[in-house]
């Protein structure tokens, strides 16, 4: 029988120290060894299934990349653990001082419903198509920007009969229900279940265990439109209770029991990683979230020093924001989506968005953020999001008339929005209705501390690529290589340092 149920998963947590965890059936204590090194590891948690292990390892920068091996083992053995499929030994790739990064990106990596499963023939077919090109040119750093799981599938399991009862049960009812500690059991098995059952696919766990990752959740990770909901329906005990699990889990799979990137262990889990000279800031849009908040003035203060602490080491920055920041806006939906009943359904995926109604003052002070003096040091900036089932390329940058001010150097940054990866695009019907109802997303904000962003078209007569598809980024010294991969081509642009 094999050891190893789940992972391994290999993950960044600062320019040198790497972090490795898995899960096994047994508590006999293990240790990691890369090449001939030992490293011990430590125990953070006992799941519904087994142990989850994680171990460090600091691997210090060497001018060249290299790639190196690594496996399981128990406490003074030396026969390595093995997983299902008889794999017991992994390697990875450290890159060298001053190479050229090679950064995949992805989000939405599932389904809304499990019928939907049935309409893709090949549903992973583009963690294949990357699994394939780390073969041949290994990525460094994997980001995944959120909905790395899909846990709208909560409500339908038929092994949570309690919790099955509650979702079908009415809202007034839901307000009122307890949890209980049937609810609870069931929300601790279905979430680990969850992650088993999508990152265990071949490619995504090849991809997981041999590219250090970085991650941030987003609604999919919790429940759909988590954050979005009206505030009693947000704070009844069911639906707590379903957040607590999936944060249980967020922090323990995807973060892998991160502790010092993170600027706050407790409300949220927003954290900044410095890695090559470029400086990853990992947004937490969700735990705080509210229909008209996105993250506390504190939260966002805590991402200011941090920036500011870290900028001066820092080349590029590299922003994750689940929902683009650059994107169209649905202001006419808002107006007219309690009179239309088939939209109805998008309400909480709009509410969302940063150009929804509750939350436009703070994505004006996010942006007068991001065009302020300190953002000049950097030399190439990118907000990098998901979400919206398409691909996308924008620009935000100050106005045009402050562009043109004397001694006024030009500060842009540029948008870079990918998904779903699993997930399907827009229905051939539902396209155009929603090019009916939102603008073009060019905004021309006036005034001293206004903007200008817009969406540039992606390779044919749209400003969004309605494919699935994932990024790939290759940053070098003067400039970047963004290449959006989907099924069939890629579309590239090229991105020059200012």
């Amino acid at each position: 029988m094999s050891e190893i149920i789940f992972g391994p998963l290999l993950g960044l947590e600062n320019d040198q120290l790497y972090s490795f965890c898995v899960l096994t059936r047994s508590g006999s204590p293990l240790q990691l060894k890369i090449a001939d090194k030992l490293y011990p590891a430590k125990c953070l948690a006992q799941t519904p299934s087994g142990f989850f292990w994680r171990a460090e390892a600091d691997l210090p920068v060497k001018q060249a990349c290299r790639q190196l091996s690594y496996s399981w083992h128990r406490q003074g053995e030396t026969q390595a653990l093995a997983t299902q499929d008889n794999v017991s030994g992994w390697r990875f790739t450290v890159p060298g001082k001053q190479a050229p990064l090679n950064i995949a990106y992805a989000s939405c990596n599932g389904f809304h419903h499990p019928r939907d499963k049935d309409k893709e023939k090949q549903d992973y077919a583009l963690w294949h198509k990357m699994h394939l090109e780390q073969e041949h040119q290994p990525y460094h750093l994997l980001i995944m920007g959120g909905d790395q799981i899909y846990a709208d599938e909560l409500p339908m399991s038929p092994s949570a009969p309690h919790l099955n009862l509650w979702f079908k049960s009415s809202e007034r009812q839901k307000l009122q229900a307890a949890d209980s500690p049937e609810i609870h059991r069931e929300l601790d098995q279905l979430f680990e279940r969850q992650y088993f059952n999508t990152w265990g696919q071949a490619d995504i766990a090849a991809m997981l265990a041999s590219v250090p990752s970085i991650m941030m959740w987003d609604d999919h990770d919790i429940i759909d439109g988590w954050g979005s909901y009206p505030k009693k329906k947000q704070r009844c005990p069911v639906f707590q209770a379903i957040f607590h699990w999936a944060n249980i889990y967020f922090r323990l799979f995807q973060l892998r029991g991160m502790q010092a990137p993170l600027l706050d262990g407790k409300d949220h889990a927003s954290y900044c990683v410095l890695f090559r000279r470029q400086l990853i800031v990992a947004m937490d849009n969700r735990s705080e979230r509210r229909i008209k908040r996105i993250m506390s003035k504190q939260h966002w203060q805590l991402i200011h020093e941090k920036v500011d602490q870290l900028g001066p080491d820092a080349d590029n920055i590299l922003l994750l924001s689940a929902v683009p920041v650059v994107y169209p806006d649905f202001e006419r939906v808002e107006k007219f989506i309690g009179f239309i009943p088939y939209i109805r359904q998008w309400q909480d995926d709009i509410r969302d968005h940063w150009r929804a109604n509750g939350h436009i003052r703070e994505r004006a002070q996010m942006i007068r953020w991001l065009l302020s003096e300190p953002m000049q040091d950097f030399r190439q900036r990118f907000i990098l999001s998901g979400d919206v089932h398409v691909g996308g390329f924008g620009q935000l940058c100050h106005n045009k008339k402050n562009q043109k001010l004397p001694g006024k150097t030009p500060l842009t940054w540029y948008q870079l929005i990918s998904s779903g990866i699993v997930n399907y695009p827009p229905k051939r019907w539902a396209w155009p209705v929603l090019r009916l109802f939102m603008d073009s997303g060019r905004e021309h904000k006036k005034g001293e501390k206004g903007w200008f962003c817009h969406l540039f078209r992606l390779g044919n007569k749209e400003k969004l690529l309605r494919k699935r598809n994932y990024l790939h980024i290759r940053i070098q010294e003067n400039h970047s290589q963004l290449s959006w991969k989907t099924e069939a081509l890629d579309i590239k642009h090229k991105v020059e340092a200012d």
